[in-house]
């Protein structure tokens, strides 16, 4: 009878360390295939980059503005910290 627990025990003990195993490899690609569409996001926010695109697609009807932006309300020179 201790025999057929002690089996029955390490089998689901197999089961759960394969389990385990694969949950972990799907987490390391899972975490690689974020990190290369993240790259892949911050690459094409660029400034430089959206205005290449416009160009490529013959997109005149949007340009990057000439001016800077200006500060609404608080004092200039000033920074509040923020967290």
């Amino acid at each position: 009878m201790l025999a057929l627990l002690y089996i029955g025990f390490h089998y689901n003990m197999a089961q759960t360390v394969r389990r385990v195993r694969q949950v972990e490899r799907e987490v390391k690609n899972l975490r690689a295939e974020y990190k290369m569409l993240d790259s892949k996001l911050m690459q094409m926010n660029k400034q430089s980059t959206v205005t290449r695109l416009l160009k490529e697609r013959n997109i005149t009807t949007i340009a990057a503005p000439q001016t800077p932006p200006k500060r609404i309300g608080g004092k200039q020179g000033t920074r509040k910290n923020r967290p």
